[in-house]
């Protein structure tokens, strides 16, 4: 981190099911929405304005939120 086109995130083994990535403005504001499986996933950040954006993810017993820096 920080990215430019693409945001690579690495799912663990020990998870059986889908996560779901949603990555937030600073206002808050969902930008956008990934379904995440095991392994390494890779998403598009090329859309996005520079700028810093939190990554939420979630699934069964598990929650965790990211800091993600966006620059061109």
């Amino acid at each position: 981190n920080p990215t430019t086109t693409t945001l690579q995130i690495q799912i663990p083994t020990t998870f059986t099911t889908p996560i779901q990535g949603t990555l937030f403005n600073l206002s808050g504001a969902v930008v956008q929405r990934y379904g995440l499986e095991v392994g390494v996933n890779t998403v598009s950040t090329a859309n996005l304005s520079p700028g810093i954006y939190f990554l939420r993810l979630e699934g069964p017993g598990y929650a965790e939120t990211f800091k993600v820096v966006k620059v061109d």
